[in-house]
């Protein structure tokens, strides 16, 4: 999911050319922007690894308290809520900035597909 996501990224950043100019203005603190886009390229992947610790988590859980198999899924109800998750995450993104829409619900719908039907899947 990190890497689609750094996808994704670069390609609202690249469309966005008064983004770049910002970022290139700000200052790091001495760091040059190649070694900023490394770190960030590295607390992004970071960052979604432990956001899927935590659903993992979440989904030993759900399935331990309301076992029940649907839509493709061997955890409904644990499914359900990451799709809700997902619709209102990219509803909420999509009604403040516009011209993210695109980008905001392929993001949205990795997220469902990855944390929603994969995970529950490879858990088992």
């Amino acid at each position: 999911m990190g890497v689609f996501f750094l996808g994704v990224a670069g390609v609202v950043l690249i469309s966005r050319s008064e983004a770049v100019i910002r970022l290139a203005n700000v200052s790091f603190r001495g760091m040059s922007t190649v070694r900023a886009s490394v770190f960030g390229a590295m607390a992004t992947v970071i960052v979604w690894t432990l956001i899927g610790a935590m659903l993992g988590l979440i989904h030993y859980a759900v399935a331990m308290t309301i076992p029940g198999k649907g839509i493709g899924s061997p955890t409904a109800s644990y499914t359900i809520g990451i799709v809700a998750l997902s619709f209102g995450f990219s509803l909420i993104a999509n009604l403040h900035r516009r011209e993210y829409a695109k980008p905001t619900i392929a993001i949205g719908m990795g997220f469902a597909i990855v944390f929603g039907w994969l995970l529950p899947w490879l858990a088992y």
